[in-house]
């Protein structure tokens, strides 16, 4: 899934994942166009993301996967 993604643009990726939780960050150029969205249709996951930029100019995206059979008992605390 993560080579759909892909793009010349698309460099320095990061990934990890434990159990039913992915969290993903990769540098690339703010013209990028590759699509999110078809990560998220990958079994159920539920995909948050926030873009900003890193000391150089480059533009970062993070990006956490969560998969659950059961929306309701997701629940996120601090600590």
């Amino acid at each position: 899934m993560l080579s759909q993604i892909r793009t010349n643009d698309v460099y320095a990726e990061d990934f990890a994942c434990r159990g039913k939780v992915c969290a993903m960050s990769f540098h690339h150029e703010a013209n990028s166009d590759f699509d999110l969205d078809k990560l998220s249709t990958f079994d159920e996951n539920y995909l948050f993301t926030n873009t900003s930029k890193d000391e150089s100019g480059s533009t970062v995206t993070r990006v956490l996967f969560i998969q659950t059979d059961n929306p309701s008992q997701l629940v996120f605390t601090n600590g």
